[in-house]
């Protein structure tokens, strides 16, 4: 392999992140995502006792991330090595160099397969915290399931746009096709589709809760604060478009060192916007007072329509789902059940007096 080096005196420019920045960072993300996911479940298990679906989600996105941790971890030395050798501030390479590289490229495997699972799974997650939201309002079921469609489509096309050969393809066939200019545009071009996939993604989720907060009387604090929680998907569509840009900005192939770092920022991030999303239980503590106060409006059918979501997500907002409670699903259809028998009642009381003749005076 000394070969493919760079003579000694050639030393090309070094575009890498320096180690401690890099461990730093990674160490740190890691402890902020650990410790926002352990909050997630603390609100969750205080407001509702249990785990939903979304929160499985969230623990398979840290998962992920984590496994991806723990293959950086054990792999960054030898992809510094690569990057040195590449240099030419390491010559000649060492005799370990093509197994030692080889076992980094086995890491990037496990990397590229954890990167999409991570960032999909907390997509899901706020797919599934908003099929609470919708699942009684007839008219966003459809806009659920084509955004839903489509996420799980996206997540295909990120695994089939990945270029596998020169990830999994073995050092010698990687070091004899995958360093050529058109390999790196190549790359390049896989990152924005998949950035582009992922952002387009996250907007078509992010349309959900606000057509529902459209269709929604809320008081107008209240709608900015729910609002604002949503909009925290924002920030990842944020830091896709940073990840994307700051791995392409150099000619040739994408440096090692930023491509890694950076897919590990991306999925650490989205899991605590995620986790952050539980702050919807701070509203738990006025469920009582609202809930009982609900009420259908009787003069208008659309009017009726609209109390009615209003009810079911002020519930689900405040507790993250209505529908694994019992207590409060069954005191929703109780509440329900008596403002159509009092309509039904008032409806009848109508009837009977226009049965009733008139005496005039």
């Amino acid at each position: 392999m000394s070969g493919n080096a760079p003579a000694a005196g050639q030393m090309m420019k070094n575009r890498s992140i320096d180690e401690p920045v890099f461990l730093a960072i990674i160490g740190m993300l890691l402890s902020f995502s650990f410790l926002s996911l352990l909050g997630r479940v603390w609100i969750k298990y205080k407001t509702l006792a249990k785990l939903t679906w979304d929160d499985g989600f969230v623990i398979l996105a840290f998962m992920s991330s984590l496994g991806t941790a723990i293959t950086m971890l054990s792999t960054y030395k030898q992809m510094y090595q690569l990057e040195y050798v590449r240099i030419g501030a390491i010559y000649p390479p060492p005799p370990t160099f093509m197994k030692d590289t080889t076992r980094y490229f086995d890491g990037t495997v496990a990397q590229a397969t954890l990167f999409p699972l991570s960032l999909w799974a907390v997509k899901f997650a706020f797919l599934s915290f908003f099929w609470t939201l919708i699942s009684r309002v007839r008219s966003l079921r459809w806009q659920w399931f084509a955004v839903f469609g489509f996420t799980v489509a996206s997540f295909i096309a990120a695994y089939g746009a990945t270029d596998w050969k020169c990830i999994g393809g073995g050092a010698d066939y990687i070091f004899a096709n995958c360093g050529t200019e058109s390999a790196g545009k190549r790359m390049k071009f896989q990152m924005w589709f998949v950035c582009a996939i992922d952002v387009l993604s996250d907007m078509l989720i992010l349309s959900i809760p606000f057509a529902l907060l459209w269709q929604v009387k809320l008081p107008v604090r209240k709608r900015f604060a729910l609002g604002g929680i949503f909009s925290l998907v924002l920030v990842t569509m944020a830091i896709a478009f940073v990840r994307a840009s700051m791995i392409t900005t150099y000619k040739g192939q994408p440096d090692n060192s930023r491509t890694t770092l950076w897919t590990f920022v991306e999925q650490t991030i989205a899991i605590i916007i995620v986790c952050l999303g539980s702050v919807r239980a701070l509203f738990t503590q006025e469920q009582a007072k609202r809930v009982s106060g609900y009420q259908f409006s009787q003069n208008h059918s659309k009017a009726s329509s609209k109390k009615k979501i209003k009810c079911i997500v002020e519930t689900s907002i405040t507790l993250g789902t209505m529908d694994n409670d019992p207590d409060y699903a069954k005191h929703w259809r109780r509440v329900s059940d008596n403002e159509a028998a009092e309509g039904s009642l008032e409806r009848s009381n109508s009837a009977t007096k226009e049965r009733v003749p008139r005496t005039g005076v």
